[in-house]
């Protein structure tokens, strides 16, 4: 009986080489310790690409259309960067056109200094006898101030803004500015530790300026390639 029992248990057949190989794979990942060694990160790689080189092009559904500043744009509107009234006005045409949500990969860290607003202020010496008041109702109207007509504009429908790290340190750290997103991170599992979140760490964020900061969310569009230099993953 009981060599019976061993020669069925010790008796090869494909069940139980295939268990057998997936007990091995376990044990080799667990003592990688979660890390694969660059040799099995480079054949994944491969493997992904040809699993994309296979499947081959898809046929877009359509609904996500890219709005790209092409040479034709530049030359009716002049070297990017543009005033942010005509991205305003363009925010606008995308959003009356039916558009559901629109996504940003543009940075808009820095005042707009074609602002009517802000050209008042920076050429104050040259209005001379300009009544004080005068000066400041301009500035407060925001037809006269790009900045809040981008705002405006981006405030009126559903968006996504963006904003990147910078991993380099440059001595322009702010630690009172307003972060996005939240910097709580609660780790639920009482087996995992921060370290194993693997987060990218980071000197600082560069965000919008708050008159252009009112879309109903905003993401990173920083990229990461990998070992290879590609960039597999988002």
């Amino acid at each position: 009986m009981a060599k019976n029992l061993l020669q069925l248990l010790f008796h090869p057949n494909p069940l139980k080489a295939g268990l057998l190989c997936i007990l091995a794979c376990c044990l080799l990942w667990k003592s990688f310790e979660y890390e694969k060694p660059a040799f099995f990160s480079a054949i994944d790689a491969k493997i992904v690409d040809t699993m994309f080189l296979i499947r081959g092009e898809q046929e877009t559904s359509g609904s996500v259309i890219i709005v790209d500043i092409d040479e034709a744009s530049l030359k009716e509107h002049g070297q990017w960067p543009w005033p942010r009234n005509i991205v305003a006005d363009l925010t606008r045409r995308i959003y009356d056109a039916g558009a559901l949500v629109i996504g940003f990969d543009i940075l808009f860290a820095e005042k707009d200094r074609t602002s009517p607003a802000v050209l008042f202020n920076r050429y104050r010496d040259l209005l001379g006898d300009c009544d004080e008041q005068l000066l400041q109702t301009v500035g407060a109207i925001s037809e006269y101030n790009h900045d809040r007509l981008l705002g405006d504009a981006i405030a009126s429908g559903t968006s996504v803004l963006s904003y990147m790290f910078l991993l380099r340190e440059d001595s322009l750290k702010n630690p009172g500015a307003t972060p996005f997103p939240t910097p709580n991170i609660t780790i639920d599992s009482e087996e995992a530790g921060f370290p194993d979140l693997k987060l990218i760490s980071a000197y600082r964020s560069i965000i919008n300026i708050p008159e252009v900061a009112t879309a109903s969310s905003e993401g990173f569009f920083n990229v990461f390639p990998d070992q290879s230099g590609t960039v597999r993953k988002v």
